[in-house]
């Protein structure tokens, strides 16, 4: 599984965190995110990397902001776009966990939500 498929799966699942769930649900969503957070903090440590080197900066050095990201270095846009690639690409382990349609049912889910868990859910 690539880490950013990894990563956006997180995303769908963090706002759940607040919600009033089953114990079941609740401890597999904990232990989903638990089982990824190597991965997450290696994506955003790399994310970070990318954005420090390709980002444009002000006089200052600071990074300029532009459409709530950051403004991309004249001239270096492909160069970053291959590094965000290569990023988002590379292959990790996915948690050997498994949401069944039932428990899934106690929540509201988009059917963007369903299709990035869709590794993760088992119909039994």
């Amino acid at each position: 599984m690539t880490i950013i498929k990894l990563v956006k799966t997180k995303e769908v699942l963090a706002p759940l965190f607040q919600e009033k769930l089953s114990p079941k649900l609740s401890y597999k969503i904990m232990k989903f995110v638990s089982k990824i957070e190597t991965e997450e903090t290696f994506y955003n440590a790399k994310l970070k990397e990318i954005i420090d080197k390709y980002g444009a900066k002000d006089a200052d050095g600071h990074l300029v902001a532009s459409d709530g990201g950051v403004q991309i270095a004249e001239g270096m846009q492909e160069e970053c776009k291959a590094a965000l690639a290569e990023l988002d690409a590379v292959d990790v382990s996915a948690p050997d966990i498994k949401f069944t349609l039932d428990e899934l049912s106690e929540v509201k889910l988009s059917t963007i939500d369903m299709f990035m868990l869709a590794d993760f859910i088992t119909e039994e």
